[in-house]
């Protein structure tokens, strides 16, 4: 504090008093501040005491003004508090009546949702009935209808299976293979002893008309045969059984052109390739019998590829196995390689097997196997091998009379099976041996010839053996007779 004062009063001396004169000097000045220090040093302190005095009350004023408003706010925290209580309260009270509110109007709600939704599943009920009705009733329809199906498959079978039984079977009687029935024997031979004067056969049935040429071609009777047979293909141009019998007439007749021209009329009546194959075999015989040798192996061969394709699109057709054997036999018959004609009828020799293992009481699978056996003794250049073959052949033969011993083409190839026995006796050199066997062939031949027995396969064998016999040496052509 006097520090202060001190400075003042330097200050005030620095600067001078507005009274002072130039005259004075330092000291004068200086006596002056000292006496004026105790009177400032007074004046400070008063000053300083107003002055806390003054901040004193300020101060307490403060206080109470603060006081007031910290009460207030406490009062007023009081008045919110139990106001938000209050609130809190009412809030509570208004929430739960409005739960109360709001769960009546959402059992209300539910219970007219509920109704709806129970009308509605009424409804829906009432279509699932319904549909189900409806479902139920298109269900057995479709039972019947699956039942119809199968029923008709199995018809549609049984019909596809008959339809190739009959093709296969007038195949058969094309082929010589098949028998008349009792039925259609004991009318046919009925017609035909009335049969002359000519033209007496056109009255007939169509139906009647294939056995009627059938039983005429068994018997010889070419004339008969040829009337049944162009009645039936005048009134039935498209008939393919008929063209191919025609065709097996006119070869009878040795007639083979002509057996060409029925061979093109059964071509272009059908598109059936099981007849196509019976065709182009009717076809390789006659050119052979024309002397066309590889136009005959061109038709064999054209045989053989589409027995090929039926017998691997329906192998259990026993019949389509069969006439692939004949096709290779016909390979056989007129190739001039010895060691092609013997694959050949050893490829027949192969499906005749099988054929005699699946079907061994079919006596004319054995009656075949014994001819392809007797065609390879026929090519063979080893003694042994023809001998072998030949016993073969006649094994085969015993089974085939056993299954059927009243078969006159199976006792045609028992001679024609004596007749291969006296070709080895050829062979080995034994001329006069083999001569005396032929001469009895012929004989037993022209024995059922006579008697209208004899097939025209072994009407073959027997234009080959007096060929044979008529040779002076009895050398064997080495293109045998045709077999179907």
């Amino acid at each position: 504090m006097r520090a202060a004062c001190l400075f003042i009063v330097l200050s005030l001396i620095g600067a001078g008093p507005v009274w002072a004169g130039p005259k004075d000097d330092a000291a004068t000045r200086l006596g002056v501040v000292e006496a004026l220090i105790p009177r400032l040093e007074k004046q400070l302190e008063q000053n300083r005491d107003e002055a806390a005095k003054a901040a004193k009350d300020e101060a307490g004023t403060v206080e109470k003004v603060l006081t007031a408003q910290v009460q207030g706010v406490k009062d007023l925290f009081t008045l919110l508090v139990s106001a938000l209580a209050l609130v809190i309260g009412l809030a509570v009270l208004g929430g739960v009546m409005a739960y109360r509110n709001a769960r009546a109007d959402a059992r209300d709600q539910a219970k007219q949702e509920m109704d709806r939704l129970s009308a509605k599943l009424t409804l829906a009920l009432d279509q699932a009935k319904r549909d189900l009705e409806v479902a139920t009733a298109e269900l057995e329809h479709v039972n019947q209808v699956r039942c119809e199906a199968q029923e008709n498959a199995v018809a549609a079978a049984q019909a596809r299976q008959t339809a190739e039984d009959h093709s296969q079977r007038a195949r058969d009687l094309v082929m010589g293979l098949e028998k008349l029935t009792p039925e259609e024997a004991a009318k046919a031979d009925l017609a035909l002893a009335r049969a002359f004067p000519a033209n007496t056969l056109v009255a007939h049935p169509t139906e009647e008309l294939i056995p009627l040429a059938r039983r005429a071609l068994d018997l010889h009777r070419h004339d008969e045969a040829d009337q049944a047979l162009t009645t039936l293909v005048l009134r039935h141009p498209e008939n393919t059984t008929g063209w191919l019998l025609q065709a097996r007439l006119r070869m009878a007749q040795n007639r083979p052109a002509e057996a060409l021209e029925a061979v093109a009329h059964a071509r272009a009546s059908t598109s059936d390739p099981y007849a196509m194959a019976a065709a182009n075999s009717w076809q390789g015989d006659a050119l052979l019998a024309l002397g066309d040798r590889t136009g005959a192996v061109e038709a064999y061969e054209q045989t053989r590829m589409a027995m090929v394709t039926l017998v691997r699109a329906r192998p259990n057709i026993p019949g389509y196995r069969r006439d692939l054997a004949v096709a290779w036999t016909d390979l056989g018959v007129v190739s001039q390689d010895r060691e092609k004609a013997d694959a050949a009828f050893a490829a027949a020799e192969s499906e005749l097997r099988q054929l005699t293992l699946s079907h061994g009481d079919v006596a004319d699978y054995h009656r075949r196997l014994a001819g392809a056996l007797r065609r390879r003794a026929g090519v063979s250049f080893d003694h042994d091998r023809r001998h072998d073959f030949l016993r073969q052949a006649e094994v085969a033969l015993v089974q085939a009379k056993v299954l059927a011993p009243n078969d006159r083409t199976i006792h045609s190839d028992e001679i024609w099976l004596r007749a291969a026995w006296g070709d080895c006796h050829a062979a080995s050199g034994d001329i006069d041996q083999a001569r005396q066997i032929w001469t009895q062939a012929v004989a037993d031949w022209q024995v059922m010839e006579d008697a209208g027995l004899l097939s025209w396969h072994g009407q073959r064998a027997l234009t080959e053996y007096r060929a044979k016999l008529a040779g002076g040496d009895g050398s064997a052509d080495f293109a045998p007779a045709k077999e179907k």
